[in-house]
């Protein structure tokens, strides 16, 4: 099974943190029988904290990184030194062909999880983001497409399956 995520890269507290990171591990456990493929773009939060835990758990990691400066868009030593270590615990790491960070590059980024994975997780307060690329967008777009969801609200702290809009779902390569 190949799961992606889509999530917001800060939450106003460690305790949504917390949460956030023990339904990320039930996810993989509930999965346990089946061998997962993860996919991120490993932004800081949640793109992140689900790359560790499907390593931790075994999961082969794939990386779609968003733009040739990607890495520049970390801002702490500490972010880039996460991004850095799953990089090198990738099984693969496909880099877009955008230059700069841009809301179209993590647009693409988002869509290409999305058209890959057979199940995305989003941790997501179910707002509506300023600009585009954000979460909101990747959940509208994974809905369009009729890619299942997982809907993690680190607000609520709840848990639910979005619809799958139609009968039908288009295999996954």
């Amino acid at each position: 099974m190949k799961v992606g995520i889509t999530g917001h890269q800060r939450l106003e507290s460690e305790d949504a943190w917390e949460w956030v990171q023990q339904e990320l591990e039930q996810i993989f456990q509930d999965d346990s029988a089946v061998p997962v493929e993860a996919y991120s773009s490993l932004a800081i939060g949640a793109d992140q904290r689900f790359a560790l835990v499907a390593i931790d758990r075994g999961a082969k990691l794939h990386v779609i990184v968003p733009c040739s400066e990607y890495e520049g868009t970390f801002t702490t030593q500490d972010d880039l030194g996460k991004y850095l270590y799953l990089i090198s615990k990738a099984s693969t790491v496909d880099l877009l062909d955008y230059p700069k960070p841009s809301e179209d590059a993590f647009m693409a980024a988002g869509k290409k999880i999305i058209d890959t994975v057979d199940l995305l997780v989003a941790v997501w307060n179910g707002e509506e983001a300023p600009g585009t690329g954000g979460t909101d967008d990747a959940v509208a777009y994974a809905l369009n497409q009729r890619t299942p969801i997982i809907h993690l609200n680190p607000v609520t702290k709840t848990v639910r399956r979005l619809p799958n809009q139609g009968t039908q779902r288009r295999n996954r390569t």
